[in-house]
C-alpha cells in the first residue's frame, strides 16, 4: 500500500514539474502538414482549449520565416519575402502583434482565443492566430487529429470575382464598377517626395488580397475626340509608340469598340509589357473630351492571368460616362499665395508634393494634334541646372520684375515638342527659401504668346498686401511728419507774437 501510495505521488509531482510530458502523452498523435508534409518538431503540438498549440520556432522553421529573440518570453518572426512580421509575447494576453507591414495590411493585435504560453524551453502559439498572421488558412481534420496549412498567398484572389459596386471617378467624369473591397486612392508618383494628383483629375481603385493587387488608373488626356471614334483609338496607340519614356512602347495593341463612348485597348504581346498592363480603354466624355484607363496587376496577379484579364474585361465593360465636363474657359484660378489668367482653351491641373505644388496648365486640342502647355512650380527645389546652356534668352517682365526666358532647343527650334523655356523667380522666404520655376513648352507662336500673357497675369496676393501695408505705414507717417510740422510752425508764431509786446521790446533796448 505505501508502494502505491508512493508512486501516485511521484507522478504528481512529475505531471506538475513536467506539464509538457501530459501534452505530448495526450496529443502524441496531432500532425501539423505544410506544403503536403509533415513538419518535424523537437516539441509536440497540444490541444489547449480547442487550438492547436505549436512551438514558434518549429511551425517558423518549416515555413522557412526568420526567428529571433530578446528573451525567453519573445520571439520574433519575418516572413522576408512578403514583409510581414510578428511578434508572440507569452506575457501579453495579445499572442501575435503585427507591425511595419510591407503592403500596409493588418497592424496591430491577431485575434486569438487561448493567449501564448511557455512550456519547458519553448513558446507555444495558437496555430490559427500564428497561420492568420502570414496569410494561412488551416484545414482540421478531426479523425487523424492533423493540421494542414494552405498558404492563401499561392491562392488566386481574383478567382471569381465580380465587378458589381460601381464607383464615381474624377468627380463624376466618369462611372466604373469593381468587385466588394477595392478602395479609391489618389494617384501617386515618385515615392515619398513626388507628386499626389488630386482626385478632379487622375484617381485609382486598388483591389487587393493573398498578396495580389490590381489597381485601375483613371486620368484625363486633355484632349477632344477628332470625331471618329476608331481614329482615336490608333492615334492614341500610335502616341504610346512614339514616346520613349512609356513602358508600353514595345507593345502592340488590338483596339476593340464595346460601345459609343468606350474603346477597348489590350495587348497583343503581353510578354514584352514591364509593368504588368492588362488591359485598357479609350473613353470619349460627355463633352467630346477623352480620358483612359488602364489596368494593371503586379507580378504576383499575374500568375493567374485568365483571372486577372476576366475581372478586367468585366471592369471595363462596366464603364459609363458622367455628367462633368471640364472647364476650358477664361478664368481666374486662386493658386494659393498667388492668382493666374488662365487663357480660354486651357484646362487647369494641380498636383501637389509634401513641401511644393505644382500647376500644369494644358491646351485642349484634338488628339494627335500638337500640344502646347505651362508648368508652374513652387516650392524650394526648382530643379532647376545653371549647367544647362540655353540655345537663346527672352527678356519679360512678371510679378513687376525682369525676368530671363531661357529657350532650350533640340530639334526643329522652340516650337518643337522636345523642345521648352523655362525660368525661375524668387518669391520669398518661409522656413526655407521659396522658388517660383515655371517651364513651358509651346507648339507654336501663338500658342507662346498665350503662355507669356498668362505668366504675365501671374499675381502675388501676398505681395499686394504688403505693399498696402507698407502704404499705410507711409500714410500714418506722413501723417506724424505734418502734425509735428504744424505743431513747430503754430509755436514759433506765438513766440514771435509774444516778441511784438511793447513792454518786451523796451526790456529788449534796456
Amino acid at each position: 500500500m505505501k508502494k502505491i501510495i508512493q508512486t501516485i505521488l511521484i507522478f504528481i509531482i512529475c505531471t506538475a514539474c513536467f506539464p509538457s510530458a501530459v501534452f505530448a502523452m495526450e496529443n502524441a498523435t496531432i500532425i501539423i502538414v505544410v506544403n503536403g508534409a509533415p513538419i518535424e518538431t523537437d516539441a509536440d503540438p497540444f490541444l489547449e482549449q480547442g487550438e492547436v498549440m505549436v512551438p514558434v520556432k518549429n511551425i517558423a522553421d518549416a515555413l522557412g520565416y526568420k526567428v529571433s529573440g530578446w528573451d525567453a518570453y519573445r520571439a520574433f518572426v519575418h516572413d522576408e519575402i512578403h514583409n510581414i512580421q510578428l511578434i508572440v509575447d507569452v506575457t501579453n494576453d495579445s499572442p501575435a502583434r503585427m507591425f511595419n507591414a510591407g503592403d500596409g495590411r493588418r497592424k496591430g493585435e491577431i485575434d486569438n482565443s487561448v493567449p501564448p504560453m511557455k512550456v519547458g524551453n519553448h513558446i507555444y502559439v495558437p496555430l490559427r492566430a500564428f497561420a492568420d498572421a502570414f496569410d494561412y488558412d488551416v484545414q482540421w481534420d478531426e479523425n487523424t487529429k492533423t493540421a494542414t496549412l494552405v498558404n492563401q498567398l499561392d491562392l488566386s484572389f481574383f478567382e471569381g470575382k465580380e465587378a458589381n459596386i460601381a464607383h464615381s471617378l474624377l468627380r463624376d467624369r466618369l462611372i466604373i464598377s469593381m468587385p466588394e473591397g477595392a478602395e479609391n486612392q489618389n494617384a501617386h508618383y515618385g515615392g515619398i517626395m513626388g507628386l499626389d494628383v488630386a482626385d478632379e483629375y487622375e484617381m485609382n481603385l486598388v483591389l487587393f488580397g493573398n498578396g495580389q493587387t490590381l489597381t485601375v488608373n483613371v486620368s484625363e488626356l486633355y484632349m477632344c475626340s477628332t470625331g471618329n471614334f476608331d481614329n482615336d483609338a490608333l492615334l492614341f496607340i500610335e502616341s504610346i509608340h512614339a514616346n520613349p519614356n512609356n513602358s508600353l512602347k514595345n507593345t502592340s495593341f488590338e483596339p476593340s469598340q464595346i460601345d459609343e463612348a468606350t474603346i477597348m485597348i489590350q495587348p497583343i504581346i503581353i510578354d514584352t509589357i514591364d509593368s504588368d498592363f492588362i488591359m485598357g480603354a479609350l473613353v470619349k466624355a460627355s463633352d467630346d473630351t477623352l480620358m483612359v484607363v488602364k489596368i494593371y496587376a503586379d507580378p504576383k496577379a499575374m500568375t493567374y492571368p485568365e483571372d486577372c484579364k476576366n475581372l478586367a474585361t468585366q471592369i471595363i465593360n462596366s464603364i459609363k460616362v458622367g455628367t462633368r465636363s471640364l472647364i476650358a474657359d477664361e478664368q481666374t484660378l486662386d493658386m494659393g499665395d498667388f492668382t493666374i489668367k488662365v487663357a480660354p482653351g486651357y484646362v487647369p491641373k494641380l498636383n501637389r508634393g509634401p513641401d511644393f505644388d505644382v500647376w500644369y496648365f494644358s491646351k485642349l486640342v484634338s488628339i494627335g494634334e500638337p500640344e502646347s502647355s505651362l508648368g508652374i512650380y513652387r516650392g524650394n527645389d526648382p530643379s532647376y541646372y545653371d549647367s544647362e546652356k540655353p540655345a537663346k534668352t527672352v527678356k519679360d517682365i512678371v510679378l513687376s520684375r525682369i525676368i530671363t526666358w531661357r529657350l532650350h532647343t533640340k530639334e526643329r527650334g522652340i516650337f518643337d515638342k522636345s523642345s521648352y523655356a523655362e525660368v525661375i523667380i524668387r518669391t520669398g522666404v518661409s522656413g526655407w527659401d521659396t522658388y517660383m520655376h515655371i517651364f513651358a513648352s509651346p507648339s507654336s507662336e501663338s500658342d507662346w504668346k498665350i503662355i507669356r500673357e498668362m505668366v504675365r497675369s501671374l499675381h502675388d496676393e501676398k505681395g499686394t498686401a504688403t505693399f498696402f501695408i507698407w502704404l499705410l505705414y507711409g500714410v500714418i507717417f506722413a501723417i506724424i511728419i505734418f502734425v509735428i510740422t504744424v505743431l513747430l510752425v503754430v509755436r514759433k508764431r506765438r513766440k514771435g507774437k509774444r516778441l511784438t509786446k511793447p513792454e518786451e521790446i523796451a526790456s529788449l533796448k534796456e
